[in-house]
């Protein structure tokens, strides 16, 4: 999954320390490995919030989810969405992510996508280090 709204035209992308983050902090945080909170919107109307695992690409974010999640079934129905990023420091610095999203393939074994499993590995190994691999 990725977002159709580069995060370059995101809103509310800021640093409590400064306001605005510039475009090179915003990469920067983004290729951290920091678990994201994605929020959709349920069949109810109400926000369903859950952490994930991204992959900034420098023009969108890439979501590897299981078929059977709640949230892709909420985003099937309703694309809209939005991802937060946020460190953990003083500044509580952060970036906001909303717009539309988008499934690009699936859902699949990985087995099955050669791009796919890429990602995911590239993920595993970000978030859990070496050991990730083993993960997928």
């Amino acid at each position: 999954m990725t977002s159709q709204r580069h995060a370059s035209e995101a809103f509310g992308t800021v640093s409590a320390r400064e306001g605005a983050l510039s475009a090179a902090e915003r990469d920067a945080l983004l290729r951290e490995p920091i678990v994201a909170a994605l929020a959709t919107i349920d069949d109810d109307g109400a926000p369903y919030i859950v952490h994930i695992w991204i992959e900034w690409d420098g023009e969108a974010i890439w979501l590897l989810c299981r078929a059977r999640a709640a949230y892709v079934r909420h985003l099937v129905a309703r694309p809209t969405a939005s991802l937060l990023v946020a460190r953990a420091d003083a500044a509580q610095t952060r970036v906001l992510i909303t717009g539309e999203a988008e499934i690009v393939a699936g859902p699949a074994p990985l087995t099955d996508d050669a791009r796919m499993r890429e990602i995911a590995t590239r993920m595993a190994v970000h978030y859990r280090g070496e050991a990730g691999a083993r993960y997928i």
